[in-house]
């Protein structure tokens, strides 16, 4: 992956904050595997994900955070990680049929652990006092999520669904110092459950009206993710 102009040449200065350009970037070497397994049934099928990936030169956006009141300002500017590895398993399982005819079923879990392996180009030049980030966590890569959607065919023309959907805490700075949760920058888990209907009057007319985060819980991925929300749809297809 090639640097895009933001990351190579923006810049910019204010009271508070510097957006320093990074016109030295190198593109982002990537080498990724993947083995799946896959076992159908007569209504659905099981598969299995293990997959790894070495990105050396990532690419990654980074602020230094200073204390309130302090006179100088806060800097933004792209960071170059020499190496950073990722391994992890999915699982997913479609089910069509469970228990009663009416009732299907979708699942996923995956685990993934991304570290930083290498960043000795940089940190060879930094004082002794600068916490290396050899071993630290890559930013915004949760270790666990999972989804989980089920959806019962009332008739043929009414279907209704629930779903829960699942993510673990991450962080969002290379230093992992971001420890912090339920406020602006954080990087929180979540569980969030949600509900839909939708009912097809012809084969051409539909409605569905459903809701998100029933449970309106307070999270935030840098801003703060949606809180409870409704939705009320109509589609005609041509």
């Amino acid at each position: 992956r090639f640097p895009v102009v933001e990351e190579l040449f923006t810049q910019s200065q204010n009271y508070s904050s510097v957006v320093q350009a990074r016109p030295d970037l190198k593109p982002e070497n990537g080498l990724h595997h993947n083995v799946m397994f896959e076992r159908e049934f007569s209504a659905g099928y099981a598969r299995l994900n293990i997959f790894t990936e070495t990105i050396q030169d990532a690419i990654e956006s980074q602020t230094t955070f200073l204390p309130s009141g302090s006179t100088v300002p806060s800097v933004t500017t792209f960071s170059s990680i020499d190496e950073v590895k990722t391994d992890g398993v999915e699982v997913i399982l479609n089910r069509y049929g469970l228990f009663v005819p009416q009732l299907d079923l979708r699942f996923n879990i995956a685990y993934t652990k991304s570290i930083i392996t290498d960043n000795s180009t940089v940190e060879a030049n930094n004082p002794a006092t600068i916490k290396s980030i050899e071993g630290n966590d890559y930013p915004r890569m949760p270790r666990w999520r999972s989804n989980l959607m089920a959806t019962y065919h009332a008739s043929d023309r009414w279907d209704i669904s629930a779903n829960v959907q699942y993510a673990d805490k991450s962080f969002g700075r290379l230093d992992n110092a971001d420890t912090a949760e339920q406020v602006m920058g954080a990087q929180d888990g979540y569980t969030r459950f949600g509900a839909k209907t939708s009912f097809n009057f012809t084969d051409n007319l539909e409605a569905s009206f459903g809701i998100d985060n029933i449970t309106n819980e307070d999270s935030y991925v840098a801003h703060p993710w949606p809180g409870r929300s409704y939705y009320l749809s109509l589609s005609y297809d041509l």
